[in-house]
This record gives C-alpha cells, structure tokens and sequence, in this order.
C-alpha cells in the first residue's frame, strides 16, 4: 500500500492505436463496465495519505471530468483528466481509483469474481503534448490494477509510455493472471503514478474506456491448483502476505515505553534474534525495526499516531532499522531515519543512512542495537562485527517534548517482500528483547503458543494472515496454487475412498497462494495421512433455521428440526454456498445474499456478502404462524440456485 523505493519493473502490455466505442453509463447499483466517463467522473477519486491530492490546499482539482476529450470523439461522452502537480519530490506520488459500482468514493455495493470471467483489463489513454518529459525523458510508469474489498490491491502491470504517443488516444491492453490473489473480490481498478522525483513539472493526461473485458468462451479452463508441503519453524512468521511488494506485516507493543531518550549513560538495548529468512536466490527481503515516538500535542498534551502499519512512511518521525538478505549469502543492516519530516514520504531513509553494517555469514542470529546514551549509538551483528555512529542533537529533536523530556516510543518488528519475486515469502523472529529501561521486554516467541496480548498489537496490512507465531506443536505449512475456485481441501488417515472429510482448518490468502498451518495434532492419522483437494461446484445456496444443522451428502443437506421463534423477536439463519451435494463451498466468491420472506412485514437485513462460503443473517418476524419461510437469493450471481428455508412456527 505504502512505498519505499522506486523498484518498478515493465511488465508486459499491448500499445495499439485503436479505439473502442462509447456507450452510455447508468447511474443505477449496477456493474459500470465500460466506464466510459460520459457525464461525470463517477465514482473516481484520489486516495487519501498518497502524497498529492485533488483538489489541493487551494481548492484546485486536479482529477476531474473533462467533456472536451473523447476517446471515440463522441461529444455526448468525455473522458478523465489528471492534471497532476508533481513537485520534484522524491515522494510525490498519486493513487486514483474508481469503483465497478459507479456510486461514489468507495463503495462495495459489486463485488465480483474476474476468474474465468473476465481476462483483460483495457483502457485508453492520452497523454497531453503539453506534459514535459521527465528527468528520465520519458512519461514515467503508470501502474494499473484491480481494487479488491477491505482497500486491497491487485497490480497488473507497470507500463512506460514512450514519448512518441503523446497526444494519441492510445488502447493499453493489460492480461489479467489468474493466478493472482484477490481476484475473487474485485471491486473497481486503479491507475497510480509514483514521481521518484523524475516528475518536476504538472503531468497532463486522459483515462478513458475502462473495461473489463470477458473471457472468451473457447479459452480453455484454468489449470487445477498444485499443492506442495513446506516444513513450519515455531516463532513468530513474519509472512510478505500482502499484494505488493511494499507491504508491511507488523505487530508493535501495546504501550509505548520503550525511548531511549533521557536514560543518561546507561545503554538502552533493543535487538532481535532471526531464526530463518529467505535465501540467496530471494535477495532483498527486509525485516525491519521502527521507534516510533508519539508527537506532543500542544494544546492537549501527549497526542496518538493510532493505528498505523507504515509509520515509516506516515509519522514525521522515525527510526527504521533495515535487514535485507543479499544474493552473496551476506547481509547488511542499515540504521535510517527521519526526524521532523513531513508524512506520507521517505526519501531521507535512502538518502543517507546514518550507518550500515554487512555480516558476511548471512542474516541468521541476534542484531543489536544500543543507544549507549542519547546520542551514541552502537550496531552488533551475529557475529560480533560492531559499527559506532552519533545520532546528533537535531535529529533528537524530534524524539523529545519542549522540554527536552523523551516522548513516548513505540517498538514494531516486522518485515516485507522489497521485491515482487519475495512475496509469500517467510522469515521467522525466536526473540525480541528491550533492555536498561525501567520497564522492560523479553519475548522468546519459541516458548509461546500465542502473541501475548498483553504485550503486542498487530500491525499487519493483511492482519492475521501476515503475522503469525507458531508454536512447538506446528509441522507444515500446506500450500496451494491459484486460481482454486471450486476446490475444497479434505483429509483423511489412509486412501480408502470413504473416508475423506472436508479438513476443518483455516485457510489463509497469502500472495499468489493458499496455506494452511498444520500442527502435529491435525494429523489425520497416527502413522500417516492424506491431503487433496476436491472441485465442488458453487451451485445453490442452503438456508439453515435455528436448530438444523448441515448434513452433507444426504438428500437435504441438513438435519434437526426448526425451533419456535416469537413475534418481534429478532434470531439468525444460516445461509451457506454449497454444491448440488449440500457440501459447503469454502472458496466460494464473496457474493451477496438477497433474503426474502413469506411473512410481508418481516424484519430482514441488507445484503450482506459471504465469507468462507457463509453468512449468519438477522431475521424478526412479525406474523404468527406455522408457516413462516425465508428465501436466500445469490444477489451477484442469478445462476446459483435460491432456497428457502424449512416453513418455522413463529408464536404471538
């Protein structure tokens, strides 16, 4: 979500000077697919904390309509205009996205799944004749993407216009891979430019004919997922399990006590210990330290950077201990910092780091620290390697009150991919220790079973699925390719065909991938055990009453008998996606569930999406009777089959 360094790569995309036609827009809770910008921008905004924004301090817009520019020079349409006011700053950067809704900032109203369905993402652009090159003599990189549900991200492609288009409407063709995780919850797209400091002057151009465009029915079907083992080491998985490389997978600790600051000449001491890391043929991956002190609030004293994944990037203040492994088997650690900065930038972290220290033997082992007292600082590789620097009085400022008094500090470990070809990747912390304070840390995460909420919050842009701590009981982690839709995972203790169930453990969405954590205590069998995955088709819903329960594989799907509910008295149904069998569909699409009822003044819920193939619905009915039913419809999808639920006694 947030950047560091401007790792761009030039991914394949088809430039062709042909133009798709216009077509009319409609207002309603429907997918806009083309967006073809006929009246209004639509939903398409900037995205908050990315640098520049529209309108700017003065109140001047640079995302708009523009009525004037048509891809297909249709005078009933127009197209987007960006009209981009880039500084020279190596951070400038913008973030616009628009949503397949069409109804207004972000909205996720049409959630769909592009697997199988749509295989290309196609626009038109223009790029003003007025836009001066930038520093590189080019029109920079253009990321172009898909939005997923909770903010998410999916990067398609990087593209470097070359100059010789300006002032053509050029057709930008994007394949969509679908072995790309997220695309089962596709919400809108994106366009994102980031300056690195190339752009020195405003940068002018046109977006238009944003289309999804469907898959051809004689494309052959998608490969089946491919599963592999891969060996679980206890300790606190720092997993790269966002969508880009930048995110960052964090937990920090609850109160912020931990300043070196003021603490006279006694060493104050934080370190780590990294138990493994990627190889030499991932170089690049990063786990990293961030003290971060909580500003001073003038007016009301001690002030909050509340929840914040990317303080490096958001607060004016920072410290950012960087491990990165190298592809020579070493590793350098890099001691950078930013002091009274301005947020939602970084460049002073690469500009000059204050110290770096390069451990031939690799980045296994204990990284230390120590703020010999204010000012003096001391790094300890593994191996003893030692480097000795002054933090300088005016980078402390930042770091104290008016007084000089030490603001309060908080201690994140975490790490990120750096690099697309490190997502999914792991590295794993046994220790974290926080010494010569008053109050201080000593988490040895090998003797844990779980994160100490008492001691640490997450701080993880994809939350549990990107920190996880491992304890001595884990054995493997179970993976899986994507696209999976339809398959279901399933274990049983020998190869007999009838013993196969449905395996009850939780799945995680790591970039590219599925993984389930399996611990010695989830063997199927004693002596041996068995992993599959099976394809059962999302084919209908099932509606569960209070007091059935579901029952796959019979000729219901569920057994029990519907208890008796009470005029105005609110209770949940069950609504799960499941094959023609009644199995549940774990992987099904996020889609939306419709409910209706018999009963004309019942009470129902708003269209809520199912997660894990299921979705627990409030109901109140509001007629007494024997009668009374409840219908689920898939509100994205007319070909699931809708069912209603078995007729319940509602009493007065």
């Amino acid at each position: 979500m947030k950047k560091t360094r401007n790792h761009q790569r030039l991914h394949a995309a088809v430039f062709a000077l042909a133009l798709a036609g216009s077509m009319s827009v409609s207002r309603a809770q429907t997918m806009i697919n083309p967006q073809t910008f006929d009246t209004s921008a639509g939903s398409w905004i900037t995205w908050n904390g990315w640098g520049l924004q529209s309108p700017d301090a003065s109140g001047t817009a640079w995302l708009y309509w523009d009525g004037t520019r048509d891809a297909s020079n249709n005078p009933a349409s127009g197209s987007l205009r960006y009209e981009v006011p880039f500084t020279g700053n190596s951070s400038d950067q913008i973030m616009t996205f628009g949503t397949l809704a069409n109804r207004w900032g972000w909205d996720n109203g049409i959630k769909i799944n592009t697997v199988g369905k749509y295989n290309i993402l196609s626009l038109d652009l223009l790029i003003d004749p007025a836009s001066p090159p930038t520093k590189n003599n080019d029109f920079g990189t253009f990321t172009l993407g898909l939005v997923t549900g909770a903010w998410g991200q999916v990067t398609l492609t990087n593209i470097s216009p070359p100059l010789s288009i300006a002032g053509k409407w050029t057709h930008v063709v994007v394949p969509i891979d679908e072995s790309l995780a997220g695309l089962d919850t596709v919400t809108g797209s994106f366009v994102k430019i980031w300056s690195g400091g190339v752009f020195t002057n405003s940068f002018m151009f046109n977006v238009d004919n944003i289309w999804l465009q469907p898959t051809p029915s004689t494309n052959p079907p998608p490969p089946p997922p491919s599963i592999t083992l891969q060996k679980a080491i206890p300790g606190l998985n720092i997993i790269a399990a966002g969508t880009g490389q930048y995110d960052r997978q964090n937990i920090r600790d609850i109160n912020p006590v931990f300043s070196w600051v003021g603490n006279g000449n006694t060493p104050v001491n934080y370190s780590f210990t990294a138990k493994s890391f990627p190889g030499t043929n991932n170089p690049g991956f990063e786990v990293h330290e961030y003290l971060v002190p909580v500003p001073y609030d003038p007016v009301n004293g001690i002030g909050t950077i509340g929840a914040d994944n990317a303080p490096d990037w958001d607060q004016t203040n920072c410290v950012f201990m960087d491990l990165e492994n190298q592809a020579n088997s070493s590793a350098v650690w890099a001691f950078r910092w930013k002091t009274n900065s301005i947020p939602d930038g970084n460049g002073t972290y690469y500009s000059s780091p204050l110290a770096t220290l390069t451990e031939p033997a690799g980045p296994l082992g204990t990284w230390l620290l120590s703020f010999v007292n204010d000012t003096n600082v001391t790094m300890t590789s593994p191996s003893g390697l030692t480097t000795n620097f002054v933090f300088s009085t005016d980078k402390l400022a930042g770091y104290v009150d008016s007084s000089g008094k030490a603001l309060p500090l908080y201690y994140y470990i975490g790490g990120k991919p750096q690099q697309p070809v490190n997502q999914g990747l792991i590295a794993v912390i046994s220790q974290v220790r926080i010494t010569g304070l008053e109050t201080n840390l000593d988490d040895n995460f090998l003797t844990d079973s779980t994160l100490s909420t008492n001691v640490w919050e997450l701080e993880a842009l994809s939350g549990a699925s990107g920190i996880q701590l491992l304890g001595a009981g884990a054995a493997y982690w179970l993976n899986w390719t994507l696209p999976d839709a339809g398959f279901s995972l399933q274990t049983s203790p020998n190869l007999n065909p009838t013993n196969w169930v449905d395996s009850p453990l939780t799945v995680l969405t790591v970039n590219g991938e599925r993984k389930v954590l399996v611990s010695k205590s989830d063997f199927p069998g004693s002596s041996e055990g068995y992993w599959r995955l099976i394809k059962r088709a999302f084919t209908q819903l099932q509606v569960l009453m209070p007091g059935e329960t579901a029952a796959p594989g019979t000729p219901t799907g569920k057994t029990g008998t519907p208890s008796v509910q009470n005029v105005g008295v609110p209770f949940n149904v069950v609504v799960n996606a499941v094959d023609s069998t009644w199995h549940l569909i774990k992987l099904a699409p996020n889609d939306h569930i419709a409910l209706t009822s018999n009963d004309p003044n019942a009470m129902l819920p708003a269209n809520a999406p199912l997660v894990s193939g299921t979705v627990t619905l409030s109901v109140t009915a509001e007629t007494a009777g024997s009668a009374f039913t409840v219908t689920a419809t898939d509100a994205d999808d007319a070909a699931k089959t809708p069912n209603t639920g078995t007729p319940t006694e509602v009493d007065p």
